[in-house]
């Protein structure tokens, strides 16, 4: 009963000073992420304020790369562009608000790294929690928001987006409005120059390579075990995986391919930190 009635007197409190300009400009985190402002267990998002049914809203995170494609994965220093819609199933939302970070999962750490806000949005950083936040200038009629992202070095590991989105009806009151959060995770590449352990890598046969027909065959040695596979463009991007079909051997179909190069990650319980990497062509 105590929690819901701080909630409540945090409600009040923000409508006081005003969320119009974005939570962080305000010192506050709420996205959901580890490390934004909590009551006990419980994360203070949008949700906990600005709640009715006559609005509801789904918050969705898209990043691009340079050449707009979608990813799940990224390059350790590449650039990408980060977008987040707040889409409406109900009612009709008079405007539009939003709040982005990214967190290192390895430690829960800021991951930083973001720059050139689109006009409807800015960055800012919290006195609560010392985050650099991407966030909209104010509540706008556009429900689409865009920043610029460059990866972390290598070694960082998976990196989390948190975004919370609002669709407000702009009654001076946080009545009636429609909340949502969402999360993405991006895995990290494996970079070109392969860190794999020379001793195991040398127990891998690839044939043929180039690759043909459209099948890759994959052959090791009796003393390790491979079980799981991950095919990456020459741009880092993930475009296949799934496991491997026999003990000793086995055969990736590729067909589905461009001709180009590529690189196979296969996942060895020997090597799981380096994981072995082949560089192979499809013609």
């Amino acid at each position: 009963m105590r929690i819901l009635l701080y909630l409540g007197f945090i409600c009040a409190f923000i409508l006081f000073i005003s969320s119009s300009n974005g939570r962080a400009a305000n010192g506050s985190g709420n996205t959901g992420a580890p490390g934004d402002e909590m009551v006990g267990s419980t994360s203070i998002t949008c949700k906990f304020c600005h709640t009715g049914n006559s609005i509801v809203t789904n918050t969705s995170i898209l990043i691009l790369d340079a050449d707009s494609v979608q990813v799940n994965s990224y390059v350790p220093g590449a650039d990408y562009t980060i977008r987040v819609s707040v889409n409406t199933s109900t009612g009709s939302p008079k405007g539009y608000g939003f709040q982005l970070i990214g967190i290192k999962d390895a430690d829960s750490l800021d991951v930083k790294g973001f720059s050139s806000p689109s006009i409807n949005t800015k960055l800012a950083t919290t006195s609560f929690n010392n985050r650099t936040y991407a966030e909209h200038k104010r509540a706008d009629s556009l429900n689409t928001f865009e920043v610029k992202w460059k990866a972390p070095a290598q070694g960082t590991g998976n990196v989390s987006f948190y975004a919370a989105g609002n669709g407000v009806n702009k009654n001076s009151s946080s009545d009636g409005d429609g909340a949502s959060n969402t999360k993405m995770t991006l895995s990290e590449a494996v970079v070109l120059s392969s860190n794999s352990k020379e001793h195991f890598s040398q127990k891998v046969q690839i044939f043929p390579n180039p690759i043909t027909e459209g099948k890759v065959f994959i052959q090791w040695a009796e003393d390790i075990e491979i079980d799981n596979y991950t095919l990456i463009n020459a741009k880092g991007r993930i475009i296949q995986s799934g496991e491997l079909e026999d003990l000793q051997k086995s055969t990736i179909d590729v067909s589905n391919q461009t001709p180009g190069i590529y690189f196979l990650k296969l996942e060895t319980k020997q090597s799981n930190s380096n994981p072995i990497v082949k560089t192979i062509m499809i013609h």
